[in-house]
């Protein structure tokens, strides 16, 4: 009972959760990792990277940016699209300014990734310094703006970006510029980058994506508690950058370009395409068959590869007890080779 045959080469893994009804929903998430080959093509790869059940963070969770998002949520209005890696410079060669950039489908996004700087006093007021040179540099949100400063010295008490609790170059309300180094990772233009910047998830207590959160009130307390509160926004589950999320759901096919990201400058491949069916078998009805959504694109071009998260859900209240097994066939798989 509540469990998951698996026929396809990539991971799975399946839970329950309530909707906002309270309704009992079974999830089943299938994650495929494929590698990119030079010449672009993909490949289903050998190793195949396991469902995230709970966030993974860069470092220590609270004190790290989030490196991958739980792949088992309920519904995400669009595709999470997340590139996690370094920038590199052209041949190896030591550069102090170098441009990143991602395109697919209808999203197309340009960073800045600068070399280690500090801002210094100059008679027309505080400005970035010279760039040192590099190879490679992390892009993660611990290089771009944010991150806490004391109220002042010995003082515990802190003054935080909100956005980016993580970050470097944040000031607060008393503190001085001058001295402090710049983010490494910036959007282009303005010499004064006052906003987080990067390619990788948001999490979920960062206030880009706790705006969406709902309103955890007396008034929820007493009427839903412990159900979501009623002006939850699905966005909240969304964990890539606003200007990472396409405008409607991928399905695979879409052509991804990346540059500054691999040793060679650029990287272009086509998402794989894969159609998957899924069967859910009661005791007491006849199979149900539902479908897929591609809830997430996960870019690692440091491998390079990509895996995509397709998701399934179904409402079963009052079948909870049962629902036996969902069977996962591959039924079709484009853009890619074994």
């Amino acid at each position: 009972m509540w469990d998951v045959d698996n026929e396809t080469p990539f991971a799975h893994a399946h839970t329950w959760e309530r909707d906002r009804d309270g309704a009992d929903t079974w999830i089943v998430v299938v994650k495929g990792t494929f590698d990119v080959l030079d010449d672009g093509s993909t490949v289903v790869a050998s190793e195949q990277c396991p469902v995230c059940e709970t966030p993974l963070f860069h470092g220590e969770p609270g004190h790290s940016s989030l490196r991958l998002e739980t792949d088992l949520l309920r519904v995400k209005p669009t595709t999470d699209v997340i590139v996690l890696g370094h920038a590199y410079s052209p041949a190896g060669r030591p550069i102090e300014k170098l441009e990143t950039s991602l395109k697919i489908a209808d999203v197309e996004k340009t960073l800045w990734v600068w070399g280690d700087r500090e801002y210094r006093q100059e008679a027309s007021g505080i400005v970035p310094g010279r760039a040192m040179p590099f190879v490679r540099m992390p892009l993660v949100y611990e290089r771009s703006f944010g991150g806490q400063v004391p109220h002042r010295e010995g003082s515990e008490s802190v003054d935080w970006d909100e956005r980016n609790p993580v970050g470097m170059g944040y000031v607060g309300s008393s503190g001085k510029r001058s001295g402090m180094p710049v983010p490494n990772i910036e959007y282009p233009g303005g010499r004064q980058p006052q906003w987080p910047a990067g390619f990788g998830p948001i999490a979920a207590h960062w206030k880009s994506r706790r705006r969406w959160c709902g309103t955890y009130d007396e008034a929820w307390d007493r009427q839903r508690k412990p159900l979501v509160p009623t002006d939850l926004d699905d966005r909240f589950y969304l964990s890539a950058p606003d200007d990472q999320r396409p405008a409607a759901h991928l399905v695979g096919g879409e052509r991804v370009e990346l540059r500054g990201m691999t040793p060679g400058g650029f990287l272009s491949f086509l998402l794989p395409r894969v159609v998957l069916g899924f069967e859910t078998i009661f005791s007491d009805i006849e199979p149900v068959i539902h479908r897929q959504v591609l809830h997430s694109v996960i870019i690692e071009p440091d491998v390079p590869r990509v895996c995509l998260v397709w998701q399934t859900s179904l409402a079963c209240h009052p079948r909870v007890l049962k629902l036996q097994f969902t069977r996962v066939t591959e039924k079709r798989v484009l853009n890619a080779s074994r």
